[in-house]
C-alpha cells in the first residue's frame, strides 16, 4: 500500500514579491513590445494602401451614404 505525502513547504526564494514583480514587469514589457509591433505592421499596411493607389476612384459605402444624405437634404 502506498501512502500520499504532503507537498514540501516552499523555500524562502519561491514566491517572494521580488520574483513576482520582476516577472510582471517582464510580461508587461513583452505585452507592450507585441502591441507596438502590431501597431507598426497595421500602420504600414494602411500607409501602403493609401499611398500605393494614388488614382483610386471614389466609391463604396462611404461614397454612397455621403451622397445619399446630401440628396436627401436637397
Amino acid at each position: 500500500m502506498t501512502t500520499a505525502t504532503a507537498p514540501s513547504a516552499p523555500t524562502a526564494t519561491e514566491g517572494t514579491p521580488r520574483t513576482t514583480a520582476t516577472s510582471n514587469r517582464r510580461a508587461t514589457r513583452r505585452w507592450w513590445a507585441w502591441l507596438g509591433l502590431i501597431y507598426v505592421v497595421g500602420f504600414g499596411i494602411r500607409l501602403g494602401t493609401v499611398l500605393g493607389r494614388p488614382y483610386r476612384q471614389p466609391g463604396g459605402d462611404a461614397y454612397y451614404y455621403h451622397y445619399a444624405a446630401n440628396l436627401l437634404v436637397e
